[in-house]
């Protein structure tokens, strides 16, 4: 579900150590949560612990939990 709305607001998110971000991204999507891996933003490839996410347009109030549960799972 999104809002339309005429703007956003994206957090860019630090991961700890050992967290790979596509990974993450990869597990919030089997729950049909939409998460940007850092590397998709970078072109030294050196942002694999980071995310990028809309919270402004997003609904679904699972999204934090989600992205918890997809760090905690081990690879």
């Amino acid at each position: 579900p999104w809002i339309d709305q005429p703007a956003g607001l994206f957090l860019w998110c630090s991961l700890p150590d050992g967290v790979d971000a596509a990974e993450v991204a990869r597990r919030a999507l089997a729950d049909n949560i939409v998460l940007a891996p850092g590397n998709a933003f970078s072109l030294s490839g050196m942002a694999g612990r980071f995310l990028r996410f809309n919270v402004a347009q997003c609904t679904d109030e699972r999204i934090f939990r989600v992205i918890e549960a997809g760090m905690a799972r081990p690879s």
